[in-house]
């Protein structure tokens, strides 16, 4: 058999074994697999993807003032910029960026598969703190709890992306993976 056709009948037997409300996520989540293989580069855990605006300029000191404090209570490393801050909630979790550019908050992603899902949950509180500042924060949460603060749900995605990894390794001993590139950013899947 391919490639192709082991990963793919692999991520559907490890699908089929999850029934409950996150069954979408874990199909979305098994297509980014199926996409490692056609490349060299994979980029597919768990991971939330966020953008907004504010209505007052005003909102974003606020919005930047929250962040430093969150993040300073909960001891992760910060670093200030001209246009906002770069976040390091874990060393497995990939740099949240909170930057704006006038009332636009920079569209962005924080993978958080390898942190854990406590950090998960930490950096949602974040968003949860700045969003009354916000006159729209769109928040796409790939491991659920954002929609449903389930988390169990949160729970079996993450298993469901790290078991799916497992499997694709056991097949084929030439991936690798998990690996942080000098920018902090993670690269689930290579060969």
């Amino acid at each position: 058999h391919s490639l192709d056709s082991h990963s793919h009948a692999s991520v559907r037997r490890l699908s089929q074994r999850y029934t409950h409300e996150g069954i979408l996520t874990m199909y979305k989540i098994a297509i980014f697999f199926l996409l490692m293989l056609v490349s060299n580069i994979s980029f597919c855990g768990v991971t939330i993807h966020y953008s907004g605006n504010v209505s007052d300029i005003k909102n974003v000191e606020k919005i930047y003032d929250i962040s430093k404090k969150y993040a300073e209570e909960k001891k992760w490393k910060i670093s200030q910029f001209n246009n906002g801050y770069t976040i390091y909630p874990a060393e497995w979790c990939e740099p949240l960026n909170i930057k704006f550019s006038g009332k636009k908050l920079s569209e962005d992603f924080v993978k958080t598969q390898f942190a854990g899902i406590d950090i998960h949950i930490e950096i949602l509180g974040l968003f949860t703190k700045i969003k009354p500042f916000m006159q729209k924060l769109n928040v796409i949460d790939e491991g659920e709890y954002w929609e449903t603060k389930n988390k169990e749900t949160l729970k079996v995605n993450f298993e469901f992306v790290t078991k799916s990894m497992a499997q694709i390794k056991s097949q084929h001993p030439s991936a690798k993976g998990p690996t942080k590139l000098p920018d902090g950013r993670i690269i689930d899947l290579h060969r």
